[in-house]
């Protein structure tokens, strides 16, 4: 059995809603080129989003929460999400090291993400638009799902 990308998840929200590509891409305020690759499975966002989900799951809070204050699209601020996601962990009082345990990256790796210098900045805060215009939690697009490499 393939395994499942969150660009298929993607696609089968979109196809529920009867949408096509355009109105999706539209809907959620994303370039219609990137919208496509995403749903095509090939795009960072394969690695980023479930990696995002994973660390929401250690740090019992919504994926979208560490991505804006609110969980909205509208309040997700550029170079901000790694920041947000170290509140999250040091208000929840989980070290860097032990959420690293929990990861299937490094510490080096995990660093530049809390630094707000990762792909999860660019590519996360398109996925929480997509939800959002497909009136779903962004986790319904990535759990269960484990990171894909990097290219």
């Amino acid at each position: 059995m393939p395994k499942e990308a969150v660009g298929t998840r993607v696609r089968a929200a979109r196809e529920k809603l009867n949408l096509s590509p355009e109105d999706a891409a539209e809907r959620a305020s994303v370039v219609l080129d990137v919208y496509e690759l995403i749903e095509s499975g090939s795009s960072e966002l394969e690695h980023w989003a479930p990696l995002l989900s994973k660390i929401a799951l250690a740090t019992s809070r919504p994926t979208s929460r560490l991505l804006s204050p609110t969980g909205k699209p509208k309040d997700v601020v550029a170079g901000n999400c790694g920041p947000r996601i170290k509140a999250v962990r040091e208000e929840v009082g989980l070290s860097a090291s032990k959420l690293v345990d929990s990861l299937p990256i490094t510490g080096e790796q995990y660093n530049a993400i809390e630094a707000g210098e990762s792909g999860l900045e660019e590519w996360c805060p398109r996925l929480l638009q997509i939800a959002a215009a497909f009136g779903q939690p962004v986790f319904n697009f990535t759990i269960e799902i484990e990171p894909a490499p990097l290219p």
